[in-house]
């Protein structure tokens, strides 16, 4: 999936789904199904990623992995009531994973709002030195420095993104070649912009 092949992600998962289900390892059954359900919206099959998402989550409680995905289709789809609520489960203490969906409709719809809560939560986040957690944190500020415009922090993250390039950044399936020339257009470098979007559209 990270490195944009969804058809062999499908195929690990189905297999790693099938074998749990006969382990009756509950945990791998539902990451499995995650990993599905992501290959779905990556493609932009967004019921598809929904069912998906409903049947991992009769396997498991929610969790702030699969909300953070099913609140971003509710976006999707215009339920912001539906999203709220997901987003209200998980905010406290605030989720990074769930507000990086956030942020990815932030600037899908240039809607501040989303923006502003994203940023609370990413602000509020309690400190780790796991490296999932700071990798998420990563690729949502990047974005929340686009969306604000911030010339010093767009430098900074694409100085630290640079090394991601030809991947997808998880959960939020942002190409990091895309926010890459969207680092690069902030920092008004167009011709290195140019050649990241010309990249993110070969990918």
């Amino acid at each position: 999936l990270i490195a944009g092949e969804p058809d062999r992600a499908r195929i690990h998962a189905d297999a790693a789904f099938q074998a749990a289900e006969k382990l009756h390892a509950r945990q791998i059954q539902f990451y499995s199904l995650l990993v599905s359900a992501l290959c779905a919206a990556y493609e932009g099959d967004l019921a598809k990623a929904n069912e998906l998402a409903d049947k991992s989550l009769e396997i498991l409680p929610p969790n702030s992995l699969m909300s953070g995905l099913k609140a971003w289709i509710s976006l999707q789809s215009n339920d912001s009531e539906a999203a709220n609520r997901l987003v209200e489960h998980h905010s406290r203490p605030p989720q990074v994973i769930v507000y990086s969906w956030l942020i990815r409709t932030a600037y899908e719809t240039n809607n501040y709002e989303y923006i502003d809560m994203g940023e609370a939560a990413l602000i509020a986040r309690e400190p780790t030195n796991s490296v999932l957690p700071n990798f998420w944190f990563r690729q949502c500020t990047a974005v929340v420095a686009v969306l604000r415009k911030d010339t010093a922090a767009a430098a900074e993250h694409y100085s630290a993104l640079v090394r991601d390039k030809g991947t997808v950044l998880y959960p939020a399936i942002f190409c990091v070649d895309h926010v890459l020339g969207l680092l690069a257009q902030t920092m008004g470098n167009l011709d290195d912009a140019r050649t990241h979007f010309e990249e993110a559209i070969t990918f």
